[in-house]
């Protein structure tokens, strides 16, 4: 009896025949793996930025635009702090009693679920990394993360889904804030 030593993809195959056969090739195929996109970076941006950015990247959320659209909405609704109430003033959540945190939750059902939420998990909900667990959780959310994690759409795709998650927030300067970052996402 031969054997042949084949190499495929650093995996070594060995192929018997018989000494009055001839020998038949054979090849392994390589597996094949998937390639992770690298985490994005937010050139200039702050610690709790670049959570975010990390989060949403975390989370299927790969297409720079979407992640771009998200920063600048979270941006224009709390300039990226966890613990402001609607109207400017930083304070702990049982002292707000609506429109706090990240994307300022305001109507009841949002509030008092950021609040059930953390409760729930063992987390305070002043904690940025609850207020983003937490944003996975609630429907407004989860009727536009079909959007965002849809990668190649248009801009005013993701800004749309954006005011659709978001509800009746002021517009203001998020689309602007949404451009800016996409300038900065590499």
């Amino acid at each position: 009896m031969n054997f042949i030593k084949l190499t495929a993809a650093s995996a070594a195959v060995l192929v018997c025949c018989s000494s009055t056969a001839a020998p038949v090739p054979q090849t392994a195929k390589a597996p094949t793996v998937a390639t992770a996109l690298p985490v994005p970076i937010c050139i200039n941006c702050t610690p709790a930025e670049q959570t975010v950015l990390t989060f949403l990247h975390e989370n299927e959320i790969k297409d720079r635009a979407a992640q771009a659209v998200i920063l600048g909405a979270i941006k224009q609704e709390s300039r990226f702090n966890s613990n402001i109430c609607e109207g400017g003033r930083r304070t702990a959540y049982s002292q707000c009693g609506r429109g706090y945190g990240l994307i300022q939750w305001t109507y009841p059902s949002r509030y008092y679920g950021l609040g059930d939420y953390a409760r729930q998990t063992g987390q305070r909900p002043e904690s940025l990394d609850t207020q983003l667990q937490y944003m996975l959780t609630e429907t407004e959310w989860r009727r536009v993360a079909p959007t965002f994690t849809t990668a190649g759409l248009p801009m005013n795709t993701y800004i749309n889904a954006e005011h659709r998650w978001i509800g009746s927030g002021i517009r203001g300067n998020r689309t602007q804030y949404a451009y800016d970052y996409l300038s900065r996402i590499t």
